[in-house]
């Protein structure tokens, strides 16, 4: 379920999620220790995530260049 609430001028995401629970005991057991915010935890999880996808694409689309091109001069 994704519903809206007001934070200042910014529309924040509330978000109802279902973790197992050893990754919830994980989660909770690093923000407790990194004294962190479970919306912090989370924004800084999935922007990573969302980072290192974008890595990857770009990682995948450079290599798939360079194979390319290499077929195109064994030709």
């Amino acid at each position: 379920m994704l519903r809206y609430w007001q934070l200042g001028g910014e529309k924040m995401a509330r978000l109802n999620i279902n973790i197992s629970d050893k990754l919830d005991k994980e989660m909770r057991e690093h923000i407790e220790n990194n004294n962190l915010t479970i919306t912090t935890f989370l924004h800084l999880a999935i922007s990573k995530y969302l980072e290192s996808q974008e890595q990857t694409k770009k990682f995948k689309d450079l290599f798939t260049e360079l194979l390319k091109e290499e077929l195109k001069n064994m030709k």
